[in-house]
């Protein structure tokens, strides 16, 4: 989904929050300027470069969603972050996956309230927003039509699914899911600080 971060740099990032120790966060994230961007993408590049392949897949299969700084995390922003994360693996190795209805659907109804990093919220005002594949709208203004797959990911920030919809809205959601990439494409910024 992004060019500069690899397969292996997002496992890592996937397998970080439930790794990380919350009483020493701070402090690492520090060395990273303040930056959460920076210091979840450096922290997942280091994690992804330090490990072989089958010990990430491992780590990736044995995670505990309640360890380190996930246990923090409410389950709803547990799963949209993995499904999407995994589609950002899944996409760009041409390994679709098949989602779940109830999984769609559930991730639908929290996408356009979300704040924080991923900023769906943003992304989301002012449209209206309906799935093709799936019983499920949301708001009212310039229409934004496709497959629940491509308008959760669209509002998550992931370009890649943007040519997957229509409308006459796909215009403004177009400009806010480019404006400011997602954390997951600050690599080079996150590999300066290692």
């Amino acid at each position: 989904m992004c060019d500069r971060w690899r397969v292996r740099d997002v496992v890592g990032h996937l397998i970080l929050l439930g790794e990380v120790n919350p009483a020493t966060a701070p402090i690492s994230l520090i060395r990273f300027g303040l930056s959460i961007d920076r210091w979840l993408g450096g922290r997942a590049i280091r994690r992804a470069d330090e490990h072989p392949r089958g010990e990430l897949i491992l780590a990736w299969d044995l995670q505990l969603p309640r360890t380190g700084l996930a246990r923090f995390r409410t389950d709803a922003s547990l799963l949209y972050e993995h499904v999407v994360h995994h589609q950002d693996v899944r996409r760009p190795l041409r390994r679709p996956r098949q989602i779940s209805t109830e999984t769609l659907l559930a991730l639908l109804d929290l996408a356009p309230w979300r704040n924080g990093a991923i900023g769906s919220k943003k992304r989301a005002a002012g449209l209206r927003l309906e799935a093709t594949d799936v019983d499920w709208s949301h708001g009212e203004g310039p229409g934004v039509r496709g497959s629940a797959e491509a308008i959760l990911l669209a509002l998550a920030g992931r370009g890649i699914a943007l040519d997957e919809l229509e409308g006459d809205g796909l215009t403004i959601l177009r400009s806010r899911a480019l404006e400011r990439p997602t954390h997951s494409c600050w690599a080079p910024l996150a590999r300066t600080f290692q």
